[in-house]
């Protein structure tokens, strides 16, 4: 395969035929590929299978830890780190982008090998994601939020209260107890 041909489609189903035939010359043919996509800043995009979608448009910039590392150009998402490292059988190139029966054929030659239908993706740090108060695009949390915050406190604090107050019974039973065997006693002895 010439270096001018090659794109995300022709190196994905190499990687499929390498799997198949359990050939390593075939790997190596790949991660050179994907080496030198990754210098040419190749762009393409990471597809969801779940929903049959390209969620992100990505430019390739390498190949490490037998993942492909790609950074997310589009849509921008603050909570997202920018540079990921992604699976090679989500990315597909605009033109199979386009056709949602296209990602579908994809899937189905790639689902025996898919780990997962939608690429895990890694989160940016909190310090770096959450958005100053005030700043423009940010959504304040509503009463719905609010309530199910509260909730999800009381509903940890349940199991606690209802502890305590089942020991506190029982010990009030038991006290109860001892005292109403004391008085028989009493009672049948005197």
């Amino acid at each position: 395969m010439s270096r001018d041909e090659r794109t995300i489609r022709d190196i994905r189903q190499r990687l499929v035929e390498a799997r198949r035939q359990g050939r390593a010359a075939l790997l190596d043919e790949v991660t050179r590929g994907l080496a030198e996509l990754g210098q040419q800043r190749y762009r393409c995009c990471l597809v969801d299978y779940e929903s049959c979608r390209p969620t992100f448009y990505v430019r390739l910039l390498g190949y490490e830890r037998l993942r492909v590392r790609a950074e997310l150009e589009f849509p921008i998402e603050p909570h997202l780190e920018a540079i990921q490292l992604v699976p090679l059988s989500h990315l597909v190139d605009y033109e199979e982008a386009e056709d949602p029966g296209a990602l579908r054929g994809i899937y189905e030659g790639l689902a025996e090998y898919l780990h997962h239908r939608t690429a895990p993706l890694s989160r940016a740090s909190s310090a770096a994601a959450a958005p100053r108060a005030g700043t423009a695009g940010q959504r304040r949390p509503g009463r719905a939020a609010k309530r199910r915050r509260r909730s999800a406190r009381g509903a940890a604090r349940r199991p606690r209260v209802i502890k305590r107050v089942l020991l506190a019974a029982g010990v009030w039973w038991g006290i109860a107890g001892v005292l109403a065997s004391y008085g028989l006693f009493v009672f049948l002895v005197l």
